[in-house]
């Protein structure tokens, strides 16, 4: 689950750390309203985003349809790395042969042909907004009072992406096969998975732990200490491994 761009009218700001203070015969505008919203909608999508992580929840099975060249995703629910729900009650389509030439006029090459293509690609659910229901409007307090319409609805959606791999070339520098990209969650939490998965306790824990259920604790403590928004918290040095217990 990854960020996509949606109008700008249509993104919904999220601010957790900021609240509306309202007090009697205080005149509320649109960015009062503004901060109204976002409160909630962040605490929910830094808990969803930190908590709980990205991933789908339930639904989202996939059907390919060969005769019509289709990919179907059933309805479903999902988070992304943002924190924000991704969401569909019914069925998401996506044409192969459409998305296909598309990228071919744009330079990509697949394998095969002329009239079979091989390929390999990740299919992605975004989340993505719309704006819907236009209502009478008021120009701004501040600008000329005109007239106008704007929309008073925000809806939230799920789009389709199929990402092709990049091709690992052959001896002759010629695109061989497709292969996938690595698995970045392999690379988290790298002491805590030699414990359970291979029984090594790393060096340098601040309290040498009495059993295994303490040196998990231990460990994952200390590798959660470590996390944090690029930029924001600064990276703890990985803890130096140990030996087999």
């Amino acid at each position: 689950m990854t960020p996509t761009d949606s109008p700008l009218a249509a993104s919904l700001a999220a601010d957790p750390y900021t609240s509306l203070a309202v007090h009697y015969g205080m005149l509320l505008g649109v960015s009062d309203f503004q901060v109204l919203a976002a409160n909630p909608r962040g605490k929910l999508q830094l808990h969803q985003a930190w908590q709980h992580g990205k991933g789908v929840v339930w639904g989202f099975g996939v059907e390919v349809r060969a005769d019509l060249a289709e990919l179907v995703v059933r309805p479903g629910l999902a988070v992304d790395g943002l924190g924000r729900e991704v969401a569909s009650d019914a069925d998401l389509c996506l044409d192969v042969r459409t998305w296909l030439e598309d990228r071919r006029d744009k330079g990509f090459t697949p394998g095969g042909g002329p009239t079979r293509w091989t390929f390999a690609a990740r299919l992605l659910l975004r989340h993505s907004a719309c704006l819907s229901r236009p209502v009478p409007s008021i120009g701004s307090s501040c600008g000329p009072g005109t007239d106008s319409v704007e929309h008073s609805r925000v809806l939230e959606i799920a789009e389709l992406e199929l990402v092709p791999y990049e091709p690992e070339p052959d001896a002759c520098g010629k695109p061989a096969g497709w292969q996938p990209p690595p698995d970045e969650r392999d690379a988290t939490y790298p002491a805590l998975r030699a414990l359970v998965r291979d029984r090594v306790l790393p060096d340098g824990l601040p309290v040498p732990p009495a059993d295994w259920r303490a040196a998990f604790r231990a460990v994952a403590a200390v590798e959660a200490a470590a996390l944090g928004p690029p930029g924001l918290v600064r990276a703890h040095p990985p803890l130096p491994r140990g030996r087999a217990r």
